[in-house]
């Protein structure tokens, strides 16, 4: 009989303590547990840096305009088929998840090559937001900014995953899922207003590439000295794939616009290289922009000038030579070190003419056009093409 008590105490005492395990495990570790199991079943397919958003003057968004297309395809079905299909669409490989599956991405999306790759190869595709395309306002800007200001933009590294089995195998039909992971700043990413008018900006580089030419333009408002439009086409990319901005990255020899410099010169009875250094030729326009040229002072027509420093130069005699400095984001602007111009009663008259002249006909020669219309500067720079033409073609945008 105790023999018979001590083995049901003992078997009540089991009980006991299987009840307060399975409640440990099922209420007090279930979110636990639950997280755990979700992440063993976690296929991550690629990461990148998330961004904040970069506006243009009326807060329309410059980035994450345009798609961007991923392919995950398993090894073993990466045939010559397969290879073709993603060459006609452009794609590039884009990454690796372990051995199984590679990862390709692309801008250019085809409802029937989609099709193939899924239907006949067993592809898994999804889209997601590209920050910067090839046909994107501003990409070669957005690029640069991003380098400059990348403290203050990123924030957090993002996880783009699908959910798998076990084995660690993609579940077909389910859907992409975007997990965000602290950075190492563990802030919220900031945002960047910038003086463009997106609108002007992809005017300007349309006409550009209607008209097939090679070289800069920029557009500024002379009144606040806030940059409307900055277009490059150099038809040349770097390492990472992007062009490079022309208007500020590349100075050009003045050759005949240089009788600008040598009026304005006249204009205020000094040599024509103090004016030139007076005026900010010889200076870079930003603070940190990657790669800026700042143009060299020379002997008359070998000076050499970035187009956003010509820019600068008609927003200085728009303004009867008073310093508005040129910006490309709100409230910020480095021109402190440029002179300011003291006019007398006859230089300003003589000023204002020479700005009236540049109203009604632009300086143009050797590659550039010159020119203020309304109220706003317009500086254009060309390698290959018809500098007059675009200039017209730009003024009749404003």
């Amino acid at each position: 009989m105790k023999r018979v008590k001590g083995f049901r105490m003992l078997f009540m005492l089991l009980l006991f303590l299987l009840v307060g395990r399975l409640y440990y495990i099922q209420v007090l570790c279930n979110s636990e547990l639950a997280e755990t199991a979700w992440g063993q079943q976690r296929v991550p397919l690629l990461r990148e840096e998330s961004k904040g958003e970069i506006y243009d003057r009326n807060m329309n968004v410059l980035t994450g305009c345009e798609k961007a297309y991923f392919y995950l395809i398993h090894k073993d079905n990466l045939k010559a088929g397969t290879v073709t299909l993603l060459q006609q669409i452009h794609a590039e490989p884009a990454g690796k998840r372990g051995e199984e599956y590679l990862i390709f991405r692309t801008n250019t999306f085809s409802t029937h090559i989609s099709s193939q790759l899924q239907e006949k190869w067993n592809a898994y595709g999804f889209c997601i937001n590209a920050r910067c395309g090839e046909t994107q306002a501003a990409g070669y800007l957005i690029a640069d900014l991003d380098e400059m200001y990348g403290d203050l933009l990123t924030s957090s590294t993002p996880a783009f995953c699908f959910q798998g089995n076990g084995a660690g195998d993609l579940i077909r039909g389910t859907g992409m899922i975007k997990e965000g992971i602290t950075g190492s700043s563990g802030k919220e990413a900031t945002a960047l207003m910038t003086t463009l008018d997106r609108e002007l900006q992809q005017s300007v580089e349309t006409l550009m590439e209607d008209e097939n030419v090679t070289g800069s333009a920029v557009v500024a408002d002379t009144a606040t000295g806030h940059i409307l439009a900055m277009a490059s086409r150099s038809g040349k990319t770097d390492a990472n794939g992007s062009e490079p901005n022309l208007a500020l990255e590349q100075d050009y020899r003045l050759g005949s616009v240089y009788d600008l410099v040598k009026e304005t010169a006249d204009v205020f009875d000094m040599k024509t290289k103090e004016i030139a250094e007076m005026l900010g030729l010889g200076k870079k326009v930003f603070d940190s922009y990657p790669e800026e040229a700042e143009g060299k002072v020379t002997a008359g027509r070998k000076t050499t000038a970035t187009t956003t420093q010509m820019s600068r130069i008609l927003v200085r005699l728009a303004n009867e030579g008073n310093q508005v400095p040129l910006t490309l984001l709100m409230s910020t602007a480095k021109e402190q070190s440029i002179p300011c111009m003291e006019l007398t009663a006859d230089a300003a008259v003589k000023l204002r003419k020479l700005r009236e002249d540049v109203t009604q006909k632009p300086f143009t020669g050797d590659g550039w056009a010159l020119g203020c219309h309304k109220n706003y500067a317009v500086a254009i720079h060309l390698e290959k093409g018809n500098p007059r033409k675009i200039y017209h073609l730009v003024v009749e945008h404003l």
